[in-house]
């Protein structure tokens, strides 16, 4: 929408947004963002508010907590597998480790000795 409204590309925009003298475009790219977010906020707000299909005001609602409610427990859970061979872990999400196992804590680090010791020896 920014370079819309300038004439120019999306590209130009990002350019000069990096560069000094063209403070009008940051702060018009910066309204543009707090609009854009408003009207986002106000789409989600009449999801959540309408009766007529539950299942997508529950989701929205579910959406919303996850990523502003994190303080009061809705935060999304993250999960972490381990895979032998030559896969490496996989990680979905933010972990907390505090909260990890014991058991599981120390698989992690069997498998980054043996990762290390493999990388030494490749060396």
């Amino acid at each position: 929408m920014i370079a819309e409204r300038l004439s120019i590309s999306v590209w130009t925009v990002n350019n000069r947004l990096r560069k000094e003298g063209w403070e009008a475009v940051q702060q018009a790219y910066e309204e543009e963002i707090e609009r854009v977010g408003d009207v986002a906020e106000n789409t989600l707000i009449r999801a959540m508010d309408q009766k007529d299909d539950l299942a997508i005001a529950a989701k929205t609602a579910q959406w919303y907590l996850e990523r502003r409610c994190k303080e009061r427990g809705y935060a999304s859970q993250s999960k972490l597998t381990l895979e032998g061979g030559d896969k490496p872990i996989q990680v979905e999400g933010v972990i907390d480790v505090t909260k990890l196992p014991i058991a599981l804590k120390r698989q992690i680090l069997e498998e980054l000795e043996r990762d290390d010791k493999t990388v030494g020896k490749q060396e």
